[in-house]
């Protein structure tokens, strides 16, 4: 495709004027005059091989902050359809939205597989709970983190409802009962934890990639350099930035370079695990008047010890 006045966006001092996966054409201008120089050539590729448009399928998204009024865009003389919406690979995009609008598809998914998923261990007859919290994790897990290495490091609570949800109602407990305790009940971290191992595995494999891919384009268009050289800092307001949030908190401050996700995730399940622990000891303080400074103590040091399966030993 010829670039010129196409007005095609750019990455990483590349022009990106179109997606290809398997048979799904993502077409991509920063111009309602480029996207339709676009649709042309499109047409005209078309016609000299004598393929044929689904237009069933062809819909323009414009992607702004508020919906505005736009020219119609035609692809072999019929008119091409503005949505608000489109899914692509599998994911909902909005036009005003955030990925969240894309998230809540998933959600309403997920909660249709758990409802499908006990309705067949009813009439299996099953009902121990770790058999059937293993089968969450095979048939519903995979539903609620598709795509989560994008999303979830904004929006990853949304998808948790569902889990905590389930694990209430695995317990016949009430709504109202407190997160940690059900968790702790059945020795489960939140969905955050996986979110966070999906994304930490994805950013490793992008930093491998050769510099002329588009996914590792996108990495190194999100930091810009700074002394020293080596040194690569995330900007503001990105995924990069929300990332390398996790990152320096656990002292792994070099986001560019290859993270240690084994000590990451330990690091925040043990954080996990302090609050609920310190949440219920100074609960239990409050009601009986003793002093929570040996008990916090204590609680860290026990945090540390589950998390190594070891058993405290000494006073």
């Amino acid at each position: 495709m010829e670039t010129a006045g196409i007005d095609a966006p750019e990455l990483g001092g590349i022009l990106v004027p179109l997606l290809l996966y398997a048979d799904d054409l993502i077409l991509m201008s920063t111009s309602p005059e480029g996207l339709q120089r676009q649709l042309d050539a499109l047409a005209s590729f078309c016609e000299q091989r004598q393929l044929t448009g689904n237009l069933s399928k062809t819909k323009v998204v414009i992607f702004e902050a508020r919906k505005s009024d736009c020219k119609e865009f035609v692809f072999s003389g019929t008119t091409v359809e503005r949505h608000d919406e489109y899914v692509y690979l599998g994911f909902v995009f909005h036009a005003t939205k955030s990925m969240a609008y894309g998230v809540e598809y998933l959600v309403a998914a997920g909660k249709k597989a758990v409802h499908a998923m006990r309705r067949r261990c009813i009439s299996l007859h099953l009902s121990d709970p770790a058999t059937i919290c293993k089968l969450f994790d095979i048939l519903v897990l995979p539903i609620l983190s598709y795509t989560c290495e994008v999303w979830a490091v904004k929006v990853g609570a949304t998808a948790e409802l569902v889990h905590r949800q389930f694990l209430k109602q695995l317990l016949g407990v009430r709504k109202s009962t407190t997160n940690q305790i059900v968790l702790a009940e059945f020795g489960r971290f939140p969905l955050q934890i996986h979110f966070w191992q999906q994304i930490l595995r994805y950013h490793n494999r992008v930093r491998a990639l050769p510099n002329s891919r588009l996914d590792k384009l996108a990495l190194i268009d999100g930091f810009w350099d700074s002394n020293p050289p080596h040194r690569v800092e995330a900007l503001s307001g990105n995924w990069r930035s929300d990332v390398r949030r996790i990152t320096d908190t656990h002292g792994q401050q070099i986001l560019y370079d290859e993270l240690d996700i084994p000590s990451l995730l330990s690091e925040k399940k043990r954080t996990g695990l302090r609050t609920f622990f310190l949440t219920q000891t100074i609960a239990a303080c409050n009601s009986t008047g003793l002093s929570t400074k040996p008990i916090i103590q204590f609680t860290s040091t026990l945090t540390i010890c589950l998390l190594s399966d070891a058993i405290p030993t000494g006073d």
